[in-house]
């Protein structure tokens, strides 16, 4: 889920009322708009053509009908359709570059009030000051009327403008690059993890993770059958999917049930719920989960499972997902029967479950998640990896530790929202277990 830009099906399915899609309509036309007449007035002071900003409010009405148009075509339709990814690929470069433009805009702006006022302050005293003591003087008359001097704009200021207007250009650029490339290059993250008490028999045994799959985010079944491809040539021991498999419909899985059938690891596949595998009625979740339980993969919606090698135990559960108003999550009957001796991991979606329940309440070696998608929109500076999921979540991707106590939080390999990545590559892990 994208930590800040609301996601479509979310909005779909959530939808309370007309004020809602109204007020939302509203949102997104004074974001063009303020960006717009911002456009206008360096467009006039340099005396361009006016249809370099006239044809942007044109295009501002068609880009928002487009988007509410998406909006309710896909109540129907739960799929992407070419031509809905195309749609949607357009509303994205056309509204996602707005956004970093808009704290540029409100940046400069601020600053200009502030020493606006400045200045007039500074201005007022002054004249208090020097007023003391004398009369003012009459102010003499050069002419009957005004006379209109052009307001010249400094040399640096100009340059300044400008090349503030060219960066504008690079968020186009960056999204353009989400749309085409970024979202479709799954790479391979892998991590060791460190269990206490991990048998002899599981040192060096790999899992596969994938997380937020969001099939209905696809256009064609290609992008599945890469990652279920990337999967196999990873030869796992274990696979493990946590949660999101849909958008909001279990028609979706069309695109994905033929690579779940062939799916396989020695030790099995095993999947979880999400939050997104909810945002459909009653009906239709009994559906997905049933279509589900017929592949290959084995379910743990709050249950269990332990796999023994030579003696050794490794103990695996699943819950049904917490997290997002949702309560389905039943810890304990996840949990039942596991004993503190043994390593245990547990598929949980939403990482906040972790500091919510699992980490404090449970003896949970290793709990894997997906959910933030890593925001989507990220930059890799100075070694460092920052999203926007960092606003909104405290554990956003990677591995966390508290003591013994683990936390990995998938990428995912979906979207949601918009088909774009930016900075955030889609994730496959692939664990190695070591005895700590």
């Amino acid at each position: 889920m994208m930590a800040l830009i609301p996601s479509v099906p979310f909005l779909i399915y959530y939808m309370p009322s007309i004020g809602f899609f109204v007020a939302f309509a509203l949102v997104l036309t004074l974001l063009d708009l303020y960006v717009i007449f911002s456009w206008r007035a360096f467009v006039r002071r340099r005396q361009w053509s006016p249809w370099l900003y006239r044809v942007l409010f044109v295009l501002m009405v068609v880009m928002l009908v487009a988007f509410l148009a998406a909006l309710m075509i896909r109540q129907d339709n739960p799929g992407q359709t070419p031509f809905m990814r195309v749609l949607m690929s357009l509303v994205a470069l056309w509204y996602l570059p707005k956004l970093p433009i808009v704290v540029g805009l409100l940046i400069k702006d601020i600053m200009r009030l502030v020493k606006s006022i400045v200045v007039k302050v500074a201005g007022g005293v002054q004249s208090i000051a020097s007023g003391r003591g004398r009369e003012s003087e009459p102010v003499p008359v050069v002419a009957d009327k005004p006379v209109n001097v052009p307001a010249v704009e400094p040399a640096r200021r100009q340059f300044l403008h400008t090349a503030g207007w060219a960066l504008a250009g690079v968020p186009f650029f960056m999204v353009g690059k989400g749309l085409l490339h970024t979202v479709y290059n799954f790479r391979v993250y892998r991590q060791d993890i460190y269990l206490p008490g991990l048998h002899r028999a599981f040192e060096g045994m790999t899992i596969a993770q994938i997380s937020d799959i969001h099939t209905g985010s696809f256009s064609s079944d290609a992008p599945v059958q890469e990652i279920f491809r990337i999967v196999r040539e990873l030869k796992p021991d274990m696979t493990l999917i946590t949660g999101d498999w849909v958008n909001t419909d279990p028609r979706e899985l069309s695109l994905l049930l033929p690579s779940l059938q062939k799916i396989s690891a020695p030790l099995g596949v095993y999947g979880s719920l999400g939050n997104h595998d909810h945002y459909m009625g009653d009906e239709e979740h009994r559906q997905l989960v049933r279509a589900l339980r017929r592949t290959p993969v084995e379910m743990l919606v709050n249950e269990n499972t332990v796999i023994h090698i030579d003696g050794g135990k490794l103990q695996l559960a699943g819950t049904d997902n917490s997290g997002m108003n949702q309560h389905f999550a039943d810890i304990d009957a996840a949990l039942q029967g596991f004993t503190p001796e043994h390593p245990t991991i547990l598929m949980a979606h939403d990482p906040t479950f972790w500091d919510k329940t699992v980490r404090r309440e449970t003896h949970v070696d290793l709990m894997l998640s997906g959910h933030t998608h890593g925001g989507q929109f990220g930059v890799h500076l100075l070694g460092q990896e920052m999203s926007i999921a960092d606003i909104i979540y405290k554990q956003w991707a990677g591995l966390y530790r508290e003591g013994d106590k683990q936390l990995y939080v998938n990428r995912g390999v979906g979207t949601t929202a918009f088909p774009v990545r930016v900075g955030i590559d889609p994730e496959i892990t692939l664990f190695t277990l070591r005895k700590a």
